[in-house]
């Protein structure tokens, strides 16, 4: 089983839907606050001291990926990763996987 399965799996238990999520719901990324719409776009990864494009190419697959502000909360009892994510600006949170309440 891919992750994504698994995410769309563990998706459909924490918010009781008994239908399948697309997938590609379970990818998508909220690029802006869903309370204040600040944006979480943190800049250019280039533009940071000791860049280096190689490495970067291997790892991002481009030269111009880009920070993200957004920050990831992880709660090891319930899940292993990023579980819910909140915004740097207003302080509110939402969950990552589509179906949860936001708070």
């Amino acid at each position: 089983m891919g992750v994504i399965q698994a995410l769309v799996q563990l998706s459909n238990k924490l918010s009781g839907n008994s239908g399948k999520l697309e997938e590609s719901k379970i990818t998508e990324e909220i690029e802006h606050c869903p309370a204040c719409n600040a944006s979480f776009d943190g800049g250019l990864i280039r533009e940071t001291e000791g860049f280096d494009e190689i490495k970067a190419l291997e790892y991002y697959g481009s030269k111009d990926a880009r920070w993200c502000r957004k920050i990831g909360i992880e709660i090891p009892e319930v899940y292993d990763g990023i579980i819910r994510w909140r915004c740097p600006d207003c302080k509110h949170e939402w969950g990552r996987f589509p179906g949860e309440q936001d708070d």
